[in-house]
C-alpha cells in the first residue's frame, strides 16, 4: 500500500474523504500552515463529513472560520475606503489576487482562506499622488519592503492587514501580458461606491498560476502553496465556462515556463483534487 503524504491526507478531508485514524493535529498544521483553515471546515461540512471530526478539532476549525469571515469584512471594508480615497484623486487601482475575491463576493466571509495583504496597482505616473493618498489615510511605508515592480507596502494602526501597493506585476507575470491583454480580460466594477479595475476569470487565474509556479518559483523548486491550488480547483468548478480557453492557450504558446507551470498544476489538481480541466 502506497504511503501518502500529510498534503494527501489533507486534500482527502478536505474532499470530504476521511482517512481512518487520521491525525487532526497534522491536517490542521497543513491547513494552516497554507492558510486555508476556513476551506476545510466550510469543505467537511458540505461534505456531511463533521461527524468523522474530531471535536476538539471541529471547534477549532469553527472558530477559524468565524473569526476570518470577520476579518474579511475588515479588511473588504479597509480596501473600498482606500479605493474611495484614490478614486476622489482620480486614480481607479486594478484590484487583484485575494482582494478580487473579497469584491466578488457579495459576502466577503465566503472567501475561505486567510489573507495577509491586498494587492492593488496603479499607473507609474499616479504613484505619487497614490503614496499621499495612502498617507493621507494614515497608511505608512513598512521599512525595506520594496521590490521592482513595487514601491513598498504598507500598514496603518488597527488593520488587520497590510496594502501591497504595484506599478505592476512582478516580471514572472508581467512578461507574459501585452497592454491589449490587460485591456481585455480586466473590468470596472463599483463596489460600495468605490471604482476600481479587477481582472476576469481568465486573468484571475494566469495570475494565481504564474504567482505561485514562476513568481514563487515553485514550478522550479518543487514547492507549491496550497491556498493558490485550491482556490484554483474551487475556480474551475465554479467557472470554467468563463474562461477564455483560447487566450490561456495562446500565453502558453507564447511562454514556455507558463505552459510547463499550467501542466504541472494540471497534475496537481487530478491527483490531489480529482479535478479534470481544460488545463491541458
Amino acid at each position: 500500500m502506497r504511503m501518502t503524504s500529510p498534503i494527501e491526507r489533507f486534500c482527502d478531508c478536505l474532499r470530504g474523504e476521511i482517512p481512518r485514524d487520521v491525525d487532526w493535529v497534522e491536517i490542521i498544521g497543513v491547513a494552516n500552515e497554507h492558510l486555508i483553515a476556513p476551506m476545510l471546515y466550510r469543505r467537511v461540512l458540505l461534505a456531511g463529513s463533521g461527524a468523522q471530526v474530531d471535536e476538539d478539532a471541529m471547534c477549532y476549525l469553527e472558530s477559524i472560520d468565524a473569526a476570518n469571515r470577520v476579518r474579511n469584512q475588515r479588511i473588504k471594508s479597509m480596501l473600498v475606503e482606500l479605493t474611495a480615497a484614490l478614486n476622489a484623486n482620480a486614480i481607479c487601482p486594478l484590484v487583484v489576487k485575494g482582494a478580487r475575491d473579497l469584491v466578488q463576493r457579495e459576502d466577503p466571509g465566503d472567501v475561505t482562506r486567510l489573507m495577509l495583504d491586498i494587492d492593488i496597482l496603479v499607473d507609474e505616473a499616479e504613484l505619487p499622488l497614490a503614496t499621499k493618498t495612502l498617507a493621507s489615510c494614515g497608511f505608512r511605508a513598512i521599512e525595506d519592503s520594496e521590490y521592482e515592480h513595487s514601491p513598498g507596502s504598507y500598514w496603518r494602526a488597527g488593520d488587520v492587514a497590510t496594502v501591497d501597493l504595484h506599478v505592476r506585476l512582478p516580471a514572472a507575470i508581467s512578461d507574459c501580458l501585452t497592454s491589449q491583454d490587460m485591456e481585455a480580460h480586466t473590468q470596472l466594477i463599483d463596489c460600495d461606491g468605490a471604482r476600481m479595475r479587477i481582472p476576469d476569470a481568465s486573468m484571475h487565474m494566469f495570475i494565481h498560476v504564474s504567482h505561485d509556479m514562476l513568481h514563487h518559483h515553485g514550478l522550479t523548486s518543487g514547492s507549491t502553496e496550497l491556498r493558490y491550488l485550491a482556490e484554483l480547483a474551487e475556480q474551475l468548478g465554479a467557472c470554467q465556462q468563463e474562461i477564455d480557453w483560447r487566450w490561456i492557450e495562446e500565453k502558453k504558446g507564447a511562454d514556455r515556463s507558463f505552459g510547463r507551470a499550467l501542466d504541472l498544476q494540471a497534475l496537481m489538481l487530478r491527483h490531489l483534487f480529482g479535478t479534470s480541466s481544460n488545463l491541458t
